[in-house]
């Protein structure tokens, strides 16, 4: 009896030695590799989605819980998950699991497995064109000016822009938030530029052909007085005031960028300097004078948009799509780039060409006080025409090759991707990020919209 005893109690104490470590290990968060035998730390996956509720399969085994749920105590490696929720499309997704880290995707978006697309307008549209910052777009029937009209999605009313010209409609030109626009019409022999001013639900239209030498490379004018407009030439900048019929010929010279905000005029001259005016010239003074660019980083015999996302930033495109900034290491994107949006809740930007869709985080070290970049290739597209942030800064929306799709980009620069509408060629979207309404034309001409998610 007494040997039976000590049996049982060595094999007591050896079980509990062995154990013992092994559930100190687990707990804190470390397990033996059933493949390789080592001991391991382990990570997890946190998982929440809009709507909450979705089922959660880890490869093939079934997760107990909904989201929003942890699954921790993971061995490091790749794994499939799968999220489903009926009447919601699977979200399928392999995620990297490391040692000791979290893989949190806190807002992952269900899309439902039939979109609704909802009729806007009767009739069919050839073209939808975005007034970027109102909550106006451009609609047109065929490519002459009576058949363009003005649509205010928030009130759903559409406003005709001229029932009686015929002239085609060879570009419009648009600053960001203005409540105006200028229209470039005519055919070869004759040509015009109408100005169009939008107020209380109605629209002005002042030809101002007359105030133009020659065809200009832009037109740019501050939001804030839209009465004075800047006519971009390859050498100068002519000034322009619509009202008072004035022209201002060569009002500046010899620069290769310019942008207008707050009432003030940023010039980048031919010698790689920058310079700030008044509107009347009244006060001239050097900007970006703490930025320093190399001389090969500006492009030769181009010239460039200067824009402000925000207070202290400050964008530079080239007509070749490079992209530079007042950030380190100063360049974006060396040719290519065809548009930008910035996000200044979470000061970060989007920018793509027709391949590729990039992301560039603006930081700022408080201690050293380094501006600095954290450049992202997150998506590779065939024919990309405009992207837009999401609700937060990990969805975008992007019509790529006449297609809409909805990506949600990880942290390590992949994506998820979910196809949304097809679109008639050629045309571009419009999103109202307020409510997630995208509308868009599509491949019938009809006028449709079709809701992704509000903010």
């Amino acid at each position: 009896m007494l040997i039976a005893r000590r049996i049982i109690f060595s094999v007591f104490l050896l079980a509990y030695l062995v154990i013992c470590p092994l559930l100190l290990l687990y707990a804190s968060g470390y397990i033996v590799d059933p493949f390789t035998r080592e001991v391991r730390q382990t990570g997890l996956v946190r998982l929440a989605s809009s709507p909450s509720g979705a089922r959660i399969y880890l490869e093939k085994s079934r997760f107990v819980r909904t989201t929003p749920a942890t699954i921790d105590k993971l061995v490091p490696g790749q794994y499939k998950v799968t999220l489903t929720r009926p009447g919601y499309r699977s979200w399928v997704h392999t995620i990297d699991i490391k040692p000791g880290k979290a893989a949190v995707f806190e807002h992952i978006v269900l899309i439902p497995e039939v979109l609704s697309q909802e009729a806007v307008l009767p009739g069919t549209f050839e073209k939808l064109i975005p007034l970027e910052g109102t909550d106006h777009f451009l609609l047109a029937k065929d490519p002459s000016l009576k058949g363009l009209e003005l649509y205010n999605w928030k009130n759903g009313k559409s406003i005709i822009i001229s029932d009686k010209d015929p002239s085609p409609v060879l570009a419009v030109f648009h600053e960001p938030d203005s409540r105006a626009f200028v229209l470039h019409v005519g055919s070869l022999r004759e040509r015009k530029y109408l100005y169009v001013e939008l107020k209380n639900d109605e629209v002005t239209l002042s030809d101002i052909t007359k105030l133009f030498t020659q065809d200009p490379l832009l037109i740019q004018w501050d939001q804030e007085d839209p009465g004075v407009l800047f006519a971009v030439y390859a050498d100068h900048v002519d000034r322009l005031d619509v009202f008072s019929a004035a022209v201002y010929p060569k009002y500046v010279q010899d620069v290769k960028g310019s942008g207008f905000k707050h009432n003030k005029m940023f010039f980048m001259t031919d010698d790689n300097a920058f310079i700030r005016y008044s509107l009347d010239k009244t006060k001239v003074d050097p900007f970006l004078d703490d930025v320093h660019f190399d001389p090969d980083v500006i492009s030769k015999n181009v010239f460039y948009h200067i824009t402000f996302p925000k207070d202290g930033y400050v964008l530079l495109l080239g007509e070749d799509g490079r992209l530079l900034t007042n950030y380190l290491p100063y360049q974006i994107a060396e040719h290519g780039v065809v548009g930008t949006q910035f996000n200044a809740r979470s000061d970060e930007l989007l920018f793509w060409s027709k391949e590729a869709l990039g992301t560039a985080s603006f930081l700022n070290d408080e201690e050293s006080r380094i501006k600095s970049l954290d450049i992202q290739n997150v998506h590779q597209g065939k024919d990309i025409k405009q992207c837009f942030w999401g609700a937060d800064t990990e969805h975008v929306l992007c019509l790529d090759n006449d297609k809409v799709f909805f990506l949600e980009i990880e942290s390590e620069g992949r994506e998820h991707e979910e196809f949304i509408a097809s679109v008639r060629k050629g045309t571009e979207v419009f999103l109202n990020s307020d409510q997630g309404d995208v509308y868009f034309i599509n491949e019938s001409g009809a006028l449709r919209k079709t809701r992704i998610g509000a903010k």
